[in-house]
């Protein structure tokens, strides 16, 4: 899959980031592709910016390559390494193990989710033996959830494999560029989230 350059990625205002990385002398920028400016981009008739750089195809069709491999491993009938558990059952069993026993809105809120999916995902997780629920001995109207055993065994074994992939990838990025790298996945998560 092509990476997007994050020092020419336009940012929500149609400007572009320049380069600021400590490594860019001016003879390491003469072999660089050159940066667009803002005469790159322009709105057309209907008010879309257009971006003529030559790449904007590419990063286009990774994003929505990204989106859409997103979506399948959100899907629980896929799961994650053949094992039948989807990403976002996973994330709300990784929530489980940290704020379990704060309960329901306590996970939720670790796992960046709304509290009704949440609570949907906890009961096919329950169903399948790999978290248990308990009345909080304080307070009965509220629940503890606790990771089983067997729902311990696999955020581990998961958490590790997804850790170890990630990393394979983190580095190859050079390190100059690794502050660059965190802050566009981050402008890309917002605006994936706002798209839908």
């Amino acid at each position: 899959m092509p990476v997007a350059d994050p020092n020419s990625t336009p940012d929500g205002a149609g400007a572009t980031i320049g380069p600021t990385l400590p490594g860019n002398s001016p003879a390491a920028q003469e072999d660089a592709p050159p940066i667009p400016d803002s005469a790159a981009l322009t709105a057309d008739s209907d008010g879309y910016i257009a971006d003529r750089s030559p790449d904007i195809g590419l990063f286009f069709a990774a994003v929505l390559d990204i989106i859409r491999a997103a979506r399948r491993a959100g899907s629980a009938g896929r799961g994650i390494g053949g094992q039948g558990i989807s990403l976002s059952q996973l994330v709300v069993l990784t929530a489980v193990a940290t704020a379990g026993s704060r309960g329901v809105s306590a996970i939720a809120e670790e796992a960046g989710l709304a509290q009704p999916s949440v609570t949907r995902t906890l009961d096919t997780l329950h169903r399948r033996g790999l978290v248990r629920r308990d009345r909080h001995p304080g307070d009965g109207r509220s629940t503890r959830v606790a990771l089983t055993e067997e729902g311990a065994r696999l955020v581990g074994g998961k958490a590790a494999e997804v850790h170890t992939r990630l990393a394979e990838i983190w580095h190859d990025v050079p390190p100059e560029a690794r502050g660059h790298v965190l802050e566009f996945l981050s402008r890309l998560a917002k605006v994936v989230e706002t798209l839908g």
